[in-house]
């Protein structure tokens, strides 16, 4: 799994970074929470954080943060439960 930083940095109204996968494992069974700066989770898929999808191996992660306060945040993936990748946010309202 790559990604890239997120854009738009920083963040406002949403967060978005693209994501490419390995072709042949679907990311369907990743984890996808985002973290603030004491641990505590304050989002997931499925909730404020979606996959958009590109292709069969692509994708762009939105993060809508209406209900998210200014501070700094870490979106974290787990990818077929042996790969991680942890994406800082930085979110200014």
């Amino acid at each position: 799994m790559f990604t890239y930083p997120s854009y738009q940095q920083p963040a406002i109204s949403e967060a978005r970074c693209d994501v490419y996968w390995e072709i042949a494992i679907p990311f369907t069974d990743s984890e996808i929470s985002a973290f603030d700066l004491f641990g505590n989770k304050v989002d997931e898929l499925g909730k404020g954080i979606s996959i958009i999808p590109k292709s069969n191996f692509s994708g762009t992660l939105k993060w809508d943060l209406q209900d998210i306060a200014t501070g700094i945040y870490f979106i974290n993936i787990v990818y077929n439960k042996t790969s991680q990748k942890v994406i800082p946010i930085l979110v200014s309202k």
